[in-house]
């Protein structure tokens, strides 16, 4: 199982949630990576107040 940040309503950083997702194995030629940190920008804070050029389909991630 792999973490993702989900959320499934606009608004602050409260409506954020930590949730187990299952990952398919890499194909042939592919690779997975972990990640261990992931900066974000002014864009995906405003994806998730729902105050981009795109509204959100939930559940919806960031990054």
């Amino acid at each position: 199982m792999s973490k993702q940040i989900q959320f499934t309503k606009t608004g602050s950083p409260d409506v954020l949630q930590i949730v187990d997702v299952q990952i398919p194995a890499p194909k042939s030629g592919e690779v997975q990576i972990q990640m261990h940190a992931l900066g974000l920008n002014r864009a995906e804070m405003m994806y998730r107040e729902g105050a981009y050029v795109i509204d959100p389909v939930f559940p919806a991630t960031l990054g």
